[in-house]
């Protein structure tokens, strides 16, 4: 039994305990997401490679025909040899985008937050991003307060973050689930391709 009486009213919830929850659970996805594209990166351009190593790309060359001598195997085989390399390029691109996306969007943050710690007498402050607690200027300022934040406050502040970062999940799993779709069938092609030539 919980000795805790707000846990125990019916009706009570932890709302601050369930923000963090929602809020470590979604890093959580976010940390993760990154290997994921990375791994996929290596393999997917681990087979385009193999691809070329089979020099499967002759099989794509236009000047590789002619069009008195061409054969409807040969011309299957062309079209089927240079969709794998146009799917797993298509797919590295969007890992990498995944991936990047994020790091430009840092760099872009970074630049503007200097921007604007520089230029404005104050900027904006608040309790759980970097540059808002920054704008306290001194610890002592921040960790005051923090103090006289209300359980509504302290509510409020932990949404705006935990929002943030499901928009940066969200945008994240779009583009690697997509990666990977594109991904297998590049990869499915590519196999069926290895094992013709």
């Amino acid at each position: 039994m919980s000795t805790n009486t707000k846990d125990s009213q019916p009706g009570k919830i932890d709302t601050l305990g369930f923000l963090w929850k929602v809020h470590g659970y979604t890093n959580e996805y976010i940390r993760f997401a990154d290997p994921k594209a990375g791994f996929a990166v290596v393999i997917f351009s681990g087979l385009i490679a193999a691809m070329f190593s089979a020099k499967c790309h002759h099989l794509c060359s236009p000047a590789r025909l002619s069009w008195r001598e061409a054969t409807l195997t040969a011309s299957l085989l062309g079209t089927l040899a240079l969709a794998p390399f146009v799917l797993l390029l298509l797919a590295v691109m969007m890992m990498s985008w995944a991936i990047a996306r994020r790091l430009w969007a840092m760099f872009y943050d970074s630049i503007k937050s200097m921007l604007v710690q520089t230029l404005m007498a104050n900027p904006p402050k608040g309790f759980i991003f970097w540059d808002e607690i920054l704008a306290h200027r001194e610890p002592a300022e921040f960790a005051k307060a923090v103090r006289h934040l209300n359980a509504d406050e302290q509510i409020a502040a932990l949404a705006k973050q935990t929002f943030v970062l499901a928009s940066i999940a969200s945008t994240k799993f779009k583009w690697i689930t997509l990666g990977f779709r594109v991904g297998f069938v590049g990869a499915a092609l590519a196999a069926f391709v290895l094992f013709v030539s």
